[in-house]
């Protein structure tokens, strides 16, 4: 596994990727509790997990279901302690360098819950200090996308210390609110947020058109859990299916893309289990079905949403038209 330099960056990069398996093996309501120690260790707790995959990276077994971060934190740990309940047995398994031992015995837990407290070895994590915001900025990207997931971050190095809550029920939708407080003098015309499943994949999105150009980042896309820096599919889709549908309501075939870019606000995530990409990095989807079938949904649904609001029509045309 590959996780980036040896500064924070690269914690980071192994805590999410930590992080995303255990949100992969998450229940319906799953809690993690993240502390950063006074000894410079971190501790991650996660309740409502299903425990078997963790248990076979453990033993070794041979499996599909594996945890491919918890190996990579033990080698660049000074030290790493895991507990895993799974009613009626508790185990145990500790790394002290090149030492490791495990045991096991009985529970008093009623439910599943993993506890893994691991020190990164200060010797290959360098310049590793005040990090605690940046971290955050990871754990608020994971529980916005993940509206199972509760998230919870605790610096227990400063005094008084810190705790923040991460939990967003619905989801994407937090995110366009933030955006949309950030249009200072920016009035906001027109909202729908869509939820649909189409085929094998699940999708959230949120569109805004606001009276002008957004003053910060307008066109926000994610496959999963990762950022899709150079959209692809998602977002060509979506676009087709908004210039489609307002051009189909006013019956004026001369709005144009570039026009309802410069009052769009847009966030949008796609999830599923296996997705196509241009070139050899995660930045862009190349997956033309996706595409089309997307945009037809979102077309539908916005023709559907302005025909039931003819006022609401009239003043977001009259933007795109102007």
């Amino acid at each position: 596994m590959f996780v980036g330099n040896r500064n924070v960056q690269g914690l980071n990069n192994m805590l999410g990727y930590m992080i995303e398996e255990l949100i992969e093996n998450a229940n319906s309501l799953t809690e993690i509790a993240i502390d950063f120690n006074a000894d410079d260790s971190i501790k991650i707790k996660a309740i409502g997990i299903d425990t078997n995959a963790f248990i076979n990276t453990l033993t070794d077994a041979d499996t599909n279901t594996f945890f491919f971060a918890l190996p990579a934190i033990i080698g660049l740990s000074q030290f790493a302690e895991i507990i895993v309940n799974r009613p009626p047995l508790v185990l145990w398994f500790k790394s002290n360098q090149d030492d490791y031992s495990s045991a096991a015995s009985t529970s008093q837990s009623e439910t599943d819950s993993i506890e893994l407290c691991f020190k990164p070895d200060n010797n290959i994590f360098e310049n590793v200090g005040n990090d605690y915001e940046i971290f955050n900025a990871v754990f608020k990207k994971y529980a916005l996308l993940n509206r199972n997931i509760k998230i919870i971050s605790q610096d227990k190095r400063t005094s008084p210390e810190q705790s923040i809550l991460f939990y967003y029920p619905n989801g994407l939708s937090h995110l366009i609110d933030y955006k949309i407080g950030r249009q200072f003098f920016n009035n906001l015309r027109f909202r729908l947020d869509l939820n649909t499943i189409i085929g094998e994949y699940s999708y959230q999105i949120c569109i805004c058109v606001l009276d002008c150009r957004p003053t910060s980042s307008c066109l926000t896309t994610f496959a999963n859990n990762d950022e899709l820096i150079h959209g692809g599919s998602l977002i060509d889709g979506i676009l087709s299916g908004i210039v489609t549908a307002f051009r189909k309501a006013s019956g004026n075939n001369k709005i144009k893309k570039k026009k309802v870019l410069k009052h769009l606000l847009l966030v949008a995530s796609v999830k599923g289990k296996s997705f196509g990409y241009t070139g050899g990095s995660k930045t862009a989807l190349n997956m033309p079905d996706m595409k089309k079938e997307i945009k037809h949904f979102v077309s539908a649904e916005i023709q559907s949403h302005l025909i039931n609001n003819p006022t609401l029509a009239e003043k977001v045309i009259a933007i795109f038209t102007v």
